[in-house]
């Protein structure tokens, strides 16, 4: 990238093997993911609204200036005194 960041150089042929790694990484994801391009349905995809008992991941805190998120609590010190 250094030497061609315009990226006008094809060096497809002078790398057979990163081509042939990055080919199989992308077929993987291809056959986990699928995609409209493919034309594929994914192995790993799960139907939309499958939680069966969502929660909000903020709560309110009126001393607070902002939304917490419950993720977040863990990290946010204490206020003592």
């Amino acid at each position: 990238m250094r030497d061609d960041i315009g990226e006008t150089n094809d060096l497809y042929d002078q790398y057979p093997d990163i081509v042939a790694d990055i080919e199989m990484e992308a077929e993987a994801f291809r056959q986990e993911l699928g995609g409209n391009w493919t034309k594929r349905n994914g192995t790993k995809i799960r139907k939309v609204g499958t939680c069966a008992n969502p929660k909000p991941l903020t709560e309110y805190d009126e001393n607070h200036p902002y939304m917490v998120a419950y993720y977040d609590l863990a990290d946010m010190p204490t206020m003592s005194g």
